[in-house]
């Protein structure tokens, strides 16, 4: 769980970086085509970058004597568990901890957010159902009065009836859908949509989704108008935002107005545009630095994760033949030494009240032990039961 965790807080923080970046340098300038494929790869870069391992290693003065490789070394191994584990089969498994209660409620939330995507698409499909589909070349026309229309699906057009076709604001709107086709843009919409769903829990994802919505609407804005009728289009957004006597109403008219006005009245191109650009390179690079690499000091003895100890009675047999019912030891760790209870702990265990006794992997009688001396037994360990254990009032300990 720790991992997991990890996990997703370090494409948090490199998504975080990334889009950062974007905000404050690369949003609401006029190249949109750059800024689309910017953030698509950026939260592909996010989501791959933890994945990676990669060892670096340096002298242990270097590390000591700087500052960032002593910080990058502390970051590079906060997700890695180092912890010793001493195996205990006989444990009642108990799947309402802490972990799996926070696991499961990520999952339902990413659940609901998948139902609303499914929704959606049916509401589509409903659509495309209850009105006349015409082929007009590779394209699905929809003419429907449906509310939130026009708009595009895939390769689908869906037109509302009260828009005249032939007139100039209608010609326009139909090149800005045809865009949005042409260009893909529902891949790019899909794929966001599917990434918030498992990253839930990320906030700049939905930043950089509803950005990406926008830069569509931009590059589409783009290829509908000219020169000459870049004020006309502008003056149609407007009319519309604010309510005018124009009965069209709908997505198309409401999606980053004030922006899209902006980005198509705006001549000027943005300054060092091309430094702009190329800074994107030292940004990547950091966040890659971050959690791409492992930094480790040279000749230093890598640390096992865990070490895992066999419940077989003749230990050190185990040791050098394991069964398939035993663990093999980690390389570097010594065997424990004999651990055998005292027969005064054999008689407290007797009582079936308080304690619950277990014998390679078998659960005895409390009365069994009588049958054993106290040097019969190799190794042993008591856990008190939590009060949601699966035994618990049968008795507290487990031997």
């Amino acid at each position: 769980m720790k991992t997991l965790l990890f996990y997703l807080l370090q494409v948090i923080v490199t998504t975080g970086i990334l889009y950062g970046y974007y905000h404050f340098a690369l949003r609401n300038k006029r190249f949109h085509r750059y800024n689309r494929y910017y953030l698509l790869a950026a939260t592909i870069l996010s989501i791959t970058v933890p994945f990676l391992n990669i060892p670096l290693y340096f002298a242990q003065s270097a590390t000591e004597s700087s500052f960032v490789l002593e910080t990058l070394t502390v970051i590079s191994s906060a997700g890695t568990n180092n912890s010793i584990v001493f195996a205990q089969p006989d444990m009642q498994a108990n799947w309402f901890t802490r972990e799996n209660i926070l696991l499961f409620f990520y999952m339902l939330v990413a659940l609901i957010a998948l139902l609303r995507i499914v929704f959606s698409v049916l509401k589509i499909r409903r659509i495309i159902q209850n009105n006349l589909v015409e082929q007009l070349d590779k394209i699905h026309f929809v003419n429907t009065d449906e509310p939130g229309t026009p708009f595009s699906f895939f390769r689908w057009l869906f037109w509302n009836k009260k828009i005249e076709l032939q007139s100039e604001k209608g010609e326009q709107i139909f090149r800005h859908e045809l865009f949005h086709i042409e260009q893909k843009h529902s891949w790019d919409t899909i794929y966001m949509e599917l990434l918030t769903v498992v990253f839930w829990i990320n906030p700049f994802f939905y930043l950089i989704r509803k950005e990406v919505k926008a830069i569509h609407e931009f590059l589409a804005d783009q290829f509908a108008v000219t020169e000459n009728t870049k004020w006309q289009y502008a003056e149609l957004l407007l009319m519309q935002a604010l309510n005018t006597n124009q009965h069209l109403v709908n997505p198309f008219f409401h999606n980053q107005i004030k922006r899209r006005i902006a980005m198509i009245t705006i001549s000027k191109k943005p300054s060092h545009q091309y430094l702009r650009k190329m800074m994107v390179l030292p940004v990547a690079a950091i966040a890659i630095g971050l959690f791409a690499f492992s930094y480790k000091e040279k000749n230093k003895p890598e640390s096992n994760d865990s070490l895992f100890i066999s419940d077989h009675p003749n230990i050190e047999d185990t040791a050098k033949n394991p069964s398939s019912h035993s663990i093999t030891w980690v390389e570097d760790f010594p065997l424990p030494p004999k651990k055998s209870p005292t027969a005064e702990q054999l008689k407290t265990w007797a009582d079936p009240k308080m304690y619950g006794i277990w014998l390679d992997e078998k659960r005895i009688s409390n009365t069994d032990l009588t049958k054993y001396n106290s040097s019969d037994f190799v190794l042993y360990t008591v856990s008190k039961l939590e009060k949601n254990a699966v035994n618990y009032g049968m008795h507290y300990y487990q031997v």
